[in-house]
């Protein structure tokens, strides 16, 4: 999606980066925006797997509030060069503090454990805990200062700093070292969960994981086009004369993980995010500027049986672009968007491998 004020960087954005983190620690409590508003939030989007080109086709039926919004209010940096293939969470630690793997110590969410003889999560910890899940991470692993861990210096720690993503990899790269909390979605047991290494539980996310869990809310859910085949015009209309419909049956041992991912665990990022902006009231400090960090993503659906992933995709980007419109909708009724500093960073998406490539073992892939 072609945005009015285009800055081509290159090579540079992990300068660029740097820089960013650099100008978040310069402003303090008294950051203004061009209108003489004074900034209290902080919000920071990253995307796995967002495509230009998909935009680009839905150009005309983007809402008003979302991409739209962005790209009407925005700048725009085309060219993006992250150095290597890497993964969410090695791309998320990137985007965050401005440094190569080599440096960040993080180049991928597995690790081998020459120990054990094993792979392990990069930041699997066991000297922390879990909370609502059995496993255990902290952002010990990564060795460099994010642009959370800046905010919060120059906040002089009166500020908060919350991150929300799918996996635990991604949230802990968004909430940095000094985050209050870092949460993501257990996989065994549809919780919201975080580590014991963060001050903060949020009292919504325990109601929540208590009173509406995921797996109570799955049943009735269901992924299928969000629009005719009028929405879809620009696709062969092979793909849109028998549309998708995915289900989530309680019966069905995967759930979970199709539920992760499809695009309605987006919705699902996005609506604890609503939570988490109503609850603790970000923004609403007199000093330091808040941060919240959302991770979403688009990478193509793996379970279904299409090999041609255009229709999904087109579908996902469609439903994101609604997500983030409500999410905007809510951070102007409890913040301001006169008062919010937004970025949005897309990163690469994870390797996929195409049922039929598999069947006929052809080597395939970005």
């Amino acid at each position: 999606m072609k945005l009015r004020n285009k800055i081509p960087v290159g090579k540079a954005f992990p300068r660029l980066l740097i820089a960013l983190a650099a100008s978040v620690a310069a402003m303090g409590a008294t950051a203004q925006s061009a209108d003489g508003q004074q900034f209290r939030l902080l919000l920071g989007i990253v995307v796995e797997g967002l495509d230009d080109a998909g935009l680009e086709q839905l150009r005309d039926r983007l809402g008003e509030g979302g991409f739209r919004m962005l790209a009407e209010k925005g700048i725009y940096i085309p060219a993006v060069d992250y150095g290597t293939a890497l993964d969410a969470t090695a791309a998320t630690a990137t985007v965050m503090s401005g440094a190569q793997p080599a440096l960040s110590g993080v180049d991928g969410e597995l690790r081998y454990d020459r120990e054990r003889m094993r792979y392990a999560h990069i930041f699997a910890d066991a000297e922390s805990m879990g909370n609502f899940t059995q496993e255990a991470y902290t952002p010990r692993a990564l060795r460099v200062s994010t642009v959370s861990d800046e905010a919060r210096i120059a906040g002089g720690g009166i500020n908060v700093v919350y991150a929300i993503a799918p996996t635990p990899g991604q949230a802990i790269a968004l909430g940095g070292h000094s985050g209050n909390a870092a949460l993501w979605l257990d996989p065994a047991t549809g919780n919201w969960a975080s580590s014991t290494y963060y001050r903060d539980m949020p009292m919504c996310i325990a109601q929540r994981n208590r009173i509406a869990p995921l797996t109570m809310r799955m049943d009735t859910m269901s992924w299928a086009p969000s629009g005719g085949s009028e929405v879809f015009a620009m696709l062969p209309e092979h793909l849109t004369r028998y549309p998708f419909r995915y289900v989530f049956p309680r019966s069905n041992p995967k759930r979970l993980d199709m539920f992760m991912a499809s695009p309605l665990m987006n919705t699902e990022v996005t609506a604890v995010a609503g939570e988490i902006l109503s609850s603790l009231r970000l923004g609403k400090r007199e000093e330091g500027i808040d941060v919240l960090n959302i991770g979403y993503s688009l990478t193509p659906y793996p379970y279904g049986r299409n090999s041609d992933k255009r229709l999904e995709q087109l579908d996902a980007c469609l439903r994101l672009d609604r997500n983030l419109e409500q999410l905007f909708s809510a951070v102007d009724r409890t913040v301001g968007l006169n008062h919010t500093l937004i970025y949005l960073a897309g990163t690469p998406a994870r390797p996929y491998s195409p049922p039929k490539a598999e069947k006929r073992r052809i080597t395939n892939g970005d």
